[in-house]
């Protein structure tokens, strides 16, 4: 919220005072505050995920085009309705 406060507070400056064009004030503002935002969390950005763990019915996976659709799924699917 206080970065968006800031470039808001910003692009009036801008706009009002010094009289630039506020589309492309506007626009330039918020290309800029894409890429500082994936800029700064840069380390979040390319966090990857852990393995999921693998659930496979032993023998019952290894059956041609069923097995993959049917054997190969979470514990929880198979309780859903």
């Amino acid at each position: 919220m206080l970065a968006g406060a800031v470039l808001a507070a910003l692009l009036g400056v801008l706009v009002i005072w010094l009289g630039t064009n506020q589309y492309a004030t506007g626009l330039t503002l918020s290309l800029f505050g894409v890429g500082f935002s994936a800029f700064t969390r840069i380390g979040y950005v390319q966090a990857k995920l852990p393995e999921l763990p693998r659930y496979a019915l032993p023998r019952l996976w290894d059956i041609v085009l069923l097995g993959l659709a049917l054997f190969r799924q979470h514990p929880l699917v198979y309780l859903t309705k």
